[in-house]
């Protein structure tokens, strides 16, 4: 999140047999931590009718899974999950990765996300 060059839009698929799965992201970097206090950021992309990651709520994402044709209900289980599970990697990586925190760094850039993006309110202790 807050990656703003937009290349979490870039995706790969990787084919093994008759598998087919989606590849590892690369390439992907957020500015959350070095934002300013005051500093309110806009997402390369948009999504609904907006670039603006305060402005874009489960809802949202909801709405536009049904413009892909996607069940309500199943895109309102598959976006809850997905936020939970976001939630919760977000904190396990910086758990991980705290030893490598002498900066601040990967704190910030946690909090960052949590702050700039609407969907993550729910989840900020």
């Amino acid at each position: 999140m807050l990656n703003t060059d937009a290349h979490a839009k870039n995706y790969s698929l990787m084919l093994s047999g008759g598998e087919v799965t989606l590849a590892p992201m690369y390439d992907v970097l957020s500015i959350a931590a070095f934002l300013a206090l005051d500093e309110h950021p806009l997402f390369p992309m948009r999504i609904g009718r907006t670039f603006d990651l305060e402005q874009v709520f489960p809802e949202t994402m909801v709405k536009e899974a049904r413009r892909l044709m996607i069940a309500e209900a199943d895109a309102t289980e598959i976006v809850d999950r997905t936020l939970q599970n976001l939630s919760v990697a977000l904190d396990a990586t910086a758990e991980r990765m705290s030893s490598l925190d002498r900066n601040g760094i990967i704190t910030r850039t946690v909090d960052g996300i949590r702050k700039h993006s609407a969907l993550m309110k729910p989840f900020i202790e």
